[in-house]
């Protein structure tokens, strides 16, 4: 299976490249290629406690159906991490790995009628990939919409970020979402910008589904001023 728009480190790909997922269930083999690179697990590696399809070997894994709160039927998100070597981080040697993170799914056909307003409620999930781990902010619940009666069909919408503190979820930062639809070929692009807070960043997406029902999305941001980066995906249904 032939992913669409993904991600790696915080690069957003180029439409010439894609990452491929095969699946064997008896039995039960995975494997996610992406850039020469090729993660490859076994039933016994997979993790059970968890609502996603979770795959994990030493400081590698795969990760399937991240959001257990939004359930798509069209398209799935996968996550794949592996390691590179060191970095420095703060004066310390700490692991360095590389990220991907993609979408598998049906896309919508282009064509036919259009409603003037396409809403999307979903989770976005973020990941923090700059200082050798790996940090999942913990995003509330978002919409994004198309417009396609206006011109250029704008995309618009909100990232939520926080970080929990003694058990408290404390709201950290709000990246609004801007951006344009195209029609002909159902994908979805632009940027993301919290000018308070200095974060900055670009997404790419697609709708799945018949009559677009789903909406997938990459998206990769920086804050310049600590110069942390990270990468994260959207998940929205009509």
């Amino acid at each position: 299976m032939k992913s669409g728009p993904i991600v790696l480190n915080q690069t957003l790909t180029n439409d010439s490249k894609s990452a491929n997922l095969s699946y064997k269930n008896s039995p039960e083999q995975i494997e996610l290629s992406i850039e020469g690179r090729s993660l490859f697990f076994v039933g016994a590696e997979r993790f059970v406690s968890t609502p996603s399809r979770q795959y994990n070997r030493s400081e590698e894994y795969l990760l399937i159906g991240f959001h257990d709160q939004i359930r798509t039927r069209y398209v799935t998100d996968v996550i794949g991490r592996w390691p590179i070597g060191k970095q420095i981080w703060n004066g310390q040697e700490v692991p360095a790995y590389r990220f991907a993170m993609a979408f598998f799914g049906k896309p919508s056909k282009s064509g036919g009628s259009i409603p003037n307003f396409l809403g999307y409620d979903g989770y976005p999930v973020v990941f923090s990939a700059s200082n050798g781990a790996t940090i999942m902010l913990q995003p509330g619940p978002a919409s994004w919409s198309i417009t396609p009666s206006k011109t250029d069909a704008p995309v618009s919408g909100s990232v939520p970020l926080a970080i929990s503190e003694e058990n408290t979820v404390k709201p950290v930062a709000m990246l609004q979402v801007s951006g344009n639809f195209d029609s002909t070929t159902n994908e979805i692009r632009g940027r993301l910008f919290d000018a308070e807070n200095d974060f900055q960043g670009t997404f790419r997406g697609k709708l799945y589904g018949p009559d677009r029902a789903e909406m997938a999305a990459v998206f990769e941001f920086s804050q310049k001023s600590s110069g942390l980066y990270y990468l994260g995906h959207f998940t929205g249904k009509r």
